[in-house]
């Protein structure tokens, strides 16, 4: 039984070491469309306040198996958002990123250069937020259903950048007119983002959302998607754990 004992604590290993911090390479091409008018009033203070541009980040993920960017038919590419305000992003360039898991016992904080926003001791709960804000807001994009007037995709993406931020810098309030983070947009992007952000109380998420961080861009949001090989050896650890609780035969 030393003999089981011994490949069930390897396969486990290997299961532990599958799941840690990996890198990733991410090219971003441009903001979908030059993305929407924004301006941001209120925020934490440090961190950026003033005029941008704000909606999907068009480009490729690679050597990150098991997470991606995100998808939906209202967008021609893979996307992702901006975590942070403030940092730049490189257009053009594969830069080189490291993935991490925003829910870690607050080891990771939305910032740059500068303490920030509910992912730090309240990363648990900042983490499932996002979760349930894009459960809620990514299948109704360009869907031009509620939230206001008829919203165009590119108005919409605008919006759900402003209610990442919002999520992520003010903790106790989901609106983007009160609270630690107030931000202003033209259109129908405002309206769209409270909408968004109305939507977190009553959203189950599903799918859990992780950080491409980088020390020198701004760090990005991708899709956690587990991969068969993942299932594969997290059921041969548990059948190696069995093993491992059989009472030996007599011989």
């Amino acid at each position: 039984m030393k003999r089981f004992g011994s490949l069930s604590f390897s396969i486990v290993s290997l299961v532990v070491a599958s799941a840690g911090a990996q890198a990733a390479t991410v090219t971003l091409s441009g903001l979908d469309a030059g993305g929407s008018g924004a301006s941001i009033i209120a925020a934490p203070s440090g961190i950026f306040a003033g005029s941008t541009l704000v909606g999907a980040l068009l480009g490729t993920l690679s050597a990150a198996p098991g997470y991606s960017f995100l998808s939906n038919s209202a967008v021609s590419l893979p996307f992702t958002f901006c975590v942070e305000l403030g940092a730049p992003v490189t257009f053009g360039s594969a830069l080189a990123y490291s993935v991490v898991n925003p829910a870690g016992a607050g080891a990771y904080t939305a910032a740059f250069g500068t303490g920030g926003g509910g992912w730090g001791a309240g990363a648990v709960a900042t983490s499932a937020r996002i979760d349930k804000l894009l459960a809620y807001a990514l299948p109704t994009l360009g869907t031009n259903t509620s939230g206001g007037s008829a919203t165009t995709a590119i108005e919409d993406q605008g919006a759900l950048q402003l209610a990442i931020w919002n999520a992520i810098y003010d903790v106790g309030d989901l609106s983007l007119s009160t609270g630690a983070f107030i931000a202003t947009a033209g259109g129908n992007v405002a309206a769209r983002a409270n909408f968004f952000l109305a939507g977190i109380a009553g959203t189950t998420a599903t799918t859990h959302y992780s950080v491409l961080k980088s020390d020198s861009q701004q760090d990005l949001l991708v899709v956690e998607v587990p991969e068969p090989a993942t299932f594969g050896l997290a059921a041969l650890a548990l059948f190696g754990l069995a093993l491992t609780r059989r009472p030996a035969r007599a011989v």
